[in-house]
């Protein structure tokens, strides 16, 4: 993969469960990493959330390959939060991690 394409900065987050005052569980997002990626194949479509009208993002997000980043997972980028939805490891060679991301907003 070449490092050029690489031209956005994204921190990789991870859903966590800890205890309130109360003993409750409550789900926080914890940082476990940053990456460098590149976003391709940006569609948009309508969707409905909660009865409400909200615009999907899908995009092909694209990093250099690591171990770690899971299809629960999020990640960051210039301000927009991405689920990952899918994760591959490009012709299983350990080199390329694509992944498949949807942003949504209302």
């Amino acid at each position: 993969m070449r490092s050029g394409k690489l031209r956005h900065r994204a921190t990789l987050y991870r859903r966590t469960s800890t205890k309130d005052q109360y003993a409750e569980d409550v789900a926080t997002w914890e940082q476990y990493g940053s990456a460098w990626v590149s976003v391709t194949d940006i569609t948009s479509d309508e969707g409905d959330q909660a009865g409400r009208p909200v615009l999907v993002t899908t995009a092909t997000i694209t990093s250099r390959y690591r171990s770690d980043v899971m299809p629960q997972d999020r990640m960051t980028i210039g301000g927009d939060t991405w689920q990952i939805a899918g994760v591959v490891d490009t012709e299983m060679r350990h080199k390329e991690l694509v992944m498949r991301c949807t942003k949504t907003q209302e």
